[in-house]
């Protein structure tokens, strides 16, 4: 998979002005969830006059190339348009897709130059073969998530376990469905509570499930940020998480991240506010008293 922190024995066309004195190459990339696959438009950015008569002239084309691991699925699609759309149907991919942008050569280029070069390459020209890249856009990817990955619509995205042998609340993650355990007496009351004053449910999601709910995000938020390991993404709670903070974000990339940086708030989002609920639910009572 091609990468643009990769380094290469000819200049190239990057985000940010790496071996190019001020030219930058940009892509915008939007995603759209359909029943039998993903939609992708894609909209390239060169501001190098140069690269882009090169462009207009059919020796050079954009690209995006596509690869799913799960699926071994690995494709290069080439575009002559600045504007660019492509469709994957849900057989090719699941789970993570990743994305490369890049401009390929699809003539051999002899005398490779550009007046925009850094010092150090100025005046020197480059061989390119067919087929290699002259500039890179940044990795991104997505998640191709269906149905059946997904906890189903009215199954909760945690699940309560009596625990006789703890003392406190805690968490296993590795499970399709968060597990909050909790010791015997808190069970009980949780239990009593949520089936014979269900009005004080509210309450019981600020004690117990926004926390754990603040913590998921901060998982996702670990993975997608600051590229963790995705230990925890094959479960269901996580990819649903996932999906309802992208949902919330109306599939705005800039601010599915925001919301991940803010994982309190997020989950306040989520849960309708649960925090100003709980709080009524409070303050009616101490007036009841």
């Amino acid at each position: 998979m091609l990468n643009s922190s990769m380094n290469y024995p000819y200049p190239i066309l990057r985000a940010n002005p790496v071996d190019y004195r001020s030219s930058i190459f940009n892509v915008d990339i939007k995603k759209e969830t359909r029943k039998d696959g993903f939609y992708l438009n894609v909209t390239y950015d060169v501001n190098n006059s140069e690269i882009k008569k090169l462009l207009n002239e059919r020796v050079l084309a954009y690209a995006v190339q596509l690869q799913c691991i799960s699926t071994w699925y690995r494709d290069l699609r080439i575009s002559n348009s600045e504007e660019q759309e492509i469709f994957l149907p849900s057989e090719l991919v699941h789970e993570r897709v990743d994305l490369c942008p890049c401009i390929v050569a699809v003539e051999k280029i002899e005398n490779f130059i550009n007046s925009d070069f850094l010092e150090e390459f100025d005046g020197i020209s480059y061989e390119i073969n067919k087929g290699e890249v002259i500039a890179i856009g940044e990795r991104q990817k997505f998640d191709a998530i269906y149905k059946n990955d997904i906890i189903k619509k009215g199954d909760p995205i945690v699940h309560f376990v009596k625990d006789d042998n703890s003392s406190v609340m805690f968490c296993e993650w590795e499970y399709d469905a968060i597990r909050i355990h909790l010791p015997k007496e808190q069970y009980k009351k949780y239990n009593e509570i949520g089936m014979y004053e269900s009005w004080k449910i509210p309450v019981l999601n600020a004690i117990y499930v926004v926390p754990v709910i603040v913590q998921g995000i901060y998982e996702i938020y670990q993975d997608v940020i600051n590229s963790g390991q995705e230990t925890l993404a094959q479960y269901s709670w996580y990819k649903t998480l996932k999906l309802m903070i992208m949902n919330a974000a109306k599939n705005d990339d800039a601010e599915f991240k925001k919301m991940l940086n803010n994982p309190i708030k997020t989950s306040q989002r989520l849960m309708n506010d649960n925090s100003l609920h709980a709080l009524e639910l409070v303050a009616n009572s101490t007036k009841q008293q």
